[in-house]
């Protein structure tokens, strides 16, 4: 049933599938895109080390947030890092 809900909650852009099960709401999604972009302009790009001096959030979410810029025309990779270009 509860795979059901978030299946439909993913439908209705409500949430976002990150990975296998991890599910973040669009809007807070958005702000932690929004933090992001802003780590990458001051810190010119963003990598696991600099994104976990801001959030204290297990290294996999880390790397699924940084995975999901990757989807972003503006953000390019190098290497590890992300950055904006």
């Amino acid at each position: 049933m509860g795979d059901d809900a978030l299946k439909s909650l993913t439908r209705a852009k409500k949430v976002v599938r990150l990975e296998h099960n991890l599910f973040v709401t669009t809007i807070a999604l958005s702000a932690m895109m929004a933090h992001l972009r802003d780590i990458m302009r001051k810190e010119n790009g963003v990598d696991i080390k600099a994104f976990k001096e801001h959030f204290d959030i297990s290294r996999k979410y880390l790397v699924a947030y940084l995975d999901y810029l990757d989807n972003f025309d503006d953000v390019k990779k190098e290497g590890n890092r992300r950055v904006l270009g």
